[in-house]
């Protein structure tokens, strides 16, 4: 989402616009109280677990006989943005359960007793996010224009929702790895191991996630398959970019219309047993086809709550090769579905060693599989330990 102007926050205030399930205001800063810390992880926590919305501190309310909340100024509040920023987003690691790092706080400047704080938080997928104070603890829900306790029965569906999105990505990825690995993607004539890289915000698995895959400028802004590949074209499942030496596909990127990414290619030498898979130009690949995702999504306002999964077929037999002879045991299965990443915000992540850190925990369990404890290759891409 774009952020908030003053010309913009300034028509909120001429049109004495209300408060409603997805936007907020406050006149005055937070206490530092335990009173104060408990309303705005309440008022945050509220957004997550709905449909999301913009809680703005500086402008004052007033309430009408009929309970209505709307805008009346602008004035803004004289603190440090930085100096907020850190103190908040640490209430919203340290007192949330799961922890809620995907709100973006932000300041616009030009007001008379300082800076409107606005913070844009999104539904979560991943909730819901618990409130915890000292031994107590609270699950809230934004009702049409306030925050309010969730009852037994809110609970348990909000943990229901989340339970069945988690399953139904889980299952997807499951067919769509099986699919691939017997040459039913788009590599038809499968010869050999097969590396698969699925990126998929969470909002994609929701009835309202499509994307205009005609879009201007969209097939350009893509990240290529693996190792380049011929201009993104228009396909029935959404945009699809390939490689194909020798007028055979051996990598593919696949953006489907919800959002989701789907990159593969091959990474063994021969077909069968005893065959290697040449670990370091994987992760390189890997890395970069990863990071190219997350660039293109975060532009089309896809940033938040992404599920990262690597997958390895035709791997029975196999080993990692490395550069050198070693004592690896071969893989003992076809398919390594690897530790699924989950991201709450792409901010951050813009950069190769961030997201080799990111995908740490799932190469590490690939080299587990050979009887190696974690990846022999730093966080800097292509030096060894």
């Amino acid at each position: 989402m774009s952020k908030l102007t003053k010309a913009e926050i300034d028509l909120l205030v001429a049109g004495n616009a209300d408060e409603s399930k997805t936007l907020e205001f406050k006149s005055a800063m937070y206490s530092d109280s335990k009173d104060g810390t408990k309303e705005f992880l309440k008022d945050v926590t509220a957004f997550a677990n709905s449909q999301g919305g913009l809680l703005i501190i500086g402008i004052s309310e007033q309430r009408s006989e009929d309970g209505i909340v709307s805008a009346t100024s602008a004035d803004g509040v004289d603190v440090s943005l930085d100096q907020f920023k850190q103190k908040y987003e640490n209430k919203l690691r340290d007192n949330c359960d799961p922890p809620l790092n995907s709100v973006n706080i932000y300041g616009v400047e030009g007001f008379p007793h300082g800076r409107v704080i606005v913070l844009d938080i999104p539904r979560s997928w991943i909730g819901p996010h618990r409130v915890r104070i000292s031994e107590q603890s609270y699950f809230y829900l934004r009702t049409s224009s306030k925050a309010e306790p969730m009852d037994s029965r809110e609970i348990r569906q909000a943990f229901q929702v989340a339970d069945s999105l988690t399953e139904r990505i889980k299952r997807w990825r499951a067919e769509r790895v099986g699919l691939i690995s017997v040459g039913q993607g788009q590599i038809r004539n499968v010869t050999t191991g097969m590396a698969v890289v699925h990126v998929i915000p969470l909002e994609s698995f929701t009835e309202s996630a499509f994307i205009d895959v005609t879009a201007s400028g969209l097939r350009g802004a893509l990240p290529f398959a693996f190792e380049g590949g011929a201009l993104p074209k228009l396909n029935f499942d959404g945009i699809l970019s390939t490689v194909m030496p020798d007028r055979r596909k051996t990598s593919y990127s696949q953006l489907f219309r919800n959002g989701v990414f789907e990159g593969v290619t091959e990474v063994g030498n021969t077909n069968g047993p005893g065959g290697t898979i040449a670990a370091e130009h994987w992760e390189n690949q890997t890395i970069d086809y990863v990071l190219g995702c997350l660039t293109f999504l975060s532009r089309i306002g896809l940033s938040r709550n992404i599920i990262i999964s690597l997958s390895l077929t035709g791997c029975h037999g196999r080993t990692l090769y490395m550069g050198r002879k070693s004592n690896e045991e071969p893989i003992d299965r076809d398919i390594l579905l690897l530790p699924e990443i989950e991201l709450q915000d792409t901010s951050g992540c813009m950069d190769k060693k961030v997201v080799r850190q990111l995908l740490a925990p799932a190469f590490d369990v690939a080299y587990q599989a050979v009887g190696i404890p974690c990846s022999p290759y730093s966080k800097t891409s292509g030096e060894k330990q």
